[in-house]
């Protein structure tokens, strides 16, 4: 594996980490509530940029 795919992956999983923050509420004090749909948007093109990386070398 390159080091572009690794670091697409670890992109992608830190996207799908803070959409989990975003979404739960796991601290009464969450800075990132009021940003849902940002980081929604933000997971989809992270992972669709994976998606394509991870396509074209197979």
């Amino acid at each position: 594996m390159k080091i572009q795919q690794k670091l697409l992956l670890f992109l992608g999983l830190l996207s799908f980490f803070v959409l989990l923050v975003t979404l739960m509420d796991w601290c009464e004090e969450n800075p990132l509530k009021d940003h849902k749909l940002t980081a929604g948007i933000q997971f989809m093109v992270v992972s669709g940029f994976v998606r394509q990386a991870f396509s074209k070398k197979k």
